[in-house]
């Protein structure tokens, strides 16, 4: 049996619609108590439980690093790089020793720290470190990039040479240093500071901003010398070596320019004197000049120098036979210098002894004091005049050519013939060679010669004041037929 409701609910209700009385049939008491505990239940429960969390371990996000110089005594420190995952997560190092390549890599014994001490071991190696990453999910690792080859213990510059300067020493050149040499570990690094220093290259002033390699010249270095510190710096320290001066700076010029040829004079015989003319030359003065003789094939062609000879002029010997002898002249001014060459000479010849003259034939003469004692003469050729002899009481022409044992004419030497028997012929006087190498002398035949017979004539050849039995003398028998009718 339904409840009945209270008498003005009941009026209220009388007066509504359908739709008003079907609402509040929905949200009766009975039913709206059961959803708000429903809500409510839900609400406690899903603020009291706690959700199960998912198993993350350690993932590389970025690899580790290891810092520091790669040389003996220094120390290395690892990065152990990014890493995601449940955390807190912790890290295990291993320094690994590498080829130099960075491959090939095993363990170092007992380098398990953050911070690694390079030592000797590693000289020429390379360096890496492994890195272990744990949490409470897991364990995994990863390895970082190969360290530089790691050098000996790292020492400061020492300098071993100078600094050096090169170029062109005139207003708007250019000058360049070199570092010099050094000693250090690892190879140090340069900087430069010029400076400009009086006459004598003293008394420097740094130029400002001239902190290059390099420097141009500018007119307020003309009569001025340069100098250039340079500074060697790496991880041990830094040193410093100061230059040498340049040579005092010229102002703007000319170079030498040949507007001459140099030429040669004197005769190429061993033993003259060749002779150097300059030549003309152009350029900003002044003007200095260097020589250098060169001796050439037949053709002038395949000139080499001639050591020490740099003046102007040479005396041929006996080396410049059959060659060719040119000079070279190099003019030297402040801008700059040119270099031009001589013609060559005719081809050197002999000189030959002292005293010798070319004879009309071709042949050398040379006089019998010339022929060394380590010669001898030679009667090298015989003339008579008739070639027989033909009558009784007749002169006899005889002729003796002298050379010596080189082959040059001799004139000059004392010439004797004695003809034998004493009784068949007269004995001539003693006569010297001429210039043609050639003595004469004559002699009677005697009427008591046989009309059938040959006169045997004794030839001697001597220098004048020499031994008669030694020295360059010579002996020869010759012969003379006698045929009288």
């Amino acid at each position: 049996m339904r409840p009945l409701l209270p008498k003005e609910e009941s009026e209220d209700m009388s007066h509504r619609d359908p739709h008003t009385r079907r609402r509040r049939r929905f949200y009766s008491p009975p039913l709206l108590l059961a959803a708000l505990t429903a809500l409510v239940t839900a609400l406690i429960t899903s603020m009291g439980a706690t959700a199960e969390p998912s198993a993350s371990p350690p993932v590389n996000t970025a690899p580790p690093t290891a810092s520091g110089q790669a040389a003996v005594g220094q120390v290395v420190i690892a990065n152990s790089g990014s890493w995601s995952g449940t955390t807190p997560i912790a890290f295990g190092y291993q320094w690994l020793r590498c080829d130099a390549a960075g491959g090939a890599c095993f363990e170092i014994t007992s380098a398990t720290g953050q911070s690694y001490a390079i030592t000797t071991a590693d000289i020429g190696r390379r360096l890496r470190v492994r890195v272990t990453a744990t949490n409470a999910d897991g364990t995994a690792t990863a390895i970082s990039d190969p360290s530089a080859v790691v050098t000996a213990a790292a020492t400061a510059p020492t300098n071993a040479s100078l600094p050096a300067i090169s170029g062109t020493q005139r207003q708007g050149s250019t000058l360049t240093a070199t570092n010099g040499g050094w000693n250090g570990n690892p190879s140090p690094s340069y900087k430069y500071q010029w400076g400009r220093c009086d006459s004598n290259g003293n008394s420097c002033a740094f130029i400002p901003g001239a902190t290059g390699q390099s420097y141009t010249l500018t007119k307020d270095d003309v009569g001025k010398r340069l100098r250039v510190r340079v500074t060697a710096t790496n991880s041990a320290g830094s040193a410093e070596a100061l230059s040498g001066p340049t040579g005092t700076i010229a102002a703007l010029g000319t170079a030498p320019a040949n507007t001459g040829a140099p030429s040669l004079s004197g005769g190429a015989v061993e033993g003259q004197v060749l002779r150097l003319a300059v030549g003309t030359w152009s350029g900003t003065a002044p003007i200095t000049y260097t020589y250098q003789w060169q001796r050439c094939d037949v053709n002038g062609n395949a000139c080499a120098n001639i050591a020490g000879a740099t003046g102007t002029s040479w005396t041929l010997t006996a080396a410049s036979i059959g060659h060719r002898i040119r000079a070279i002249v190099t003019a030297s001014n402040a801008v700059g210098k040119s270099t031009t060459t001589t013609g060559p000479s005719a081809v050197v010849v002999s000189a030959g002894p002292a005293g010798a003259i070319k004879l009309p034939s071709g042949e050398t003469s040379i006089p019998v004091t010339s022929v060394p004692t380590s010669e001898r003469l030679v009667v090298s050729k015989i003339e008579y005049t008739p070639s027989v002899v033909r009558s009784r009481n007749s002169i006899e022409t005889a002729r003796y050519r002298v050379r010596d044992t080189r082959g040059y004419v001799v004139r000059d030497a004392l010439v004797l013939a004695t003809p034998l028997p004493y009784v068949w012929a007269s004995s001539p006087a003693e006569t010297r060679s001429g210039t043609d190498g050639w003595a004469t002398v004559q002699f009677r035949v005697r009427s008591i010669v046989p009309k059938k017979s040959a006169i045997v004539v004794f030839v001697r050849a001597r220098k004048p004041g020499g031994s008669v039995l030694a020295g360059v003398s010579s002996r020869r028998l010759t012969q003379v037929l006698v045929d009288v009718r």
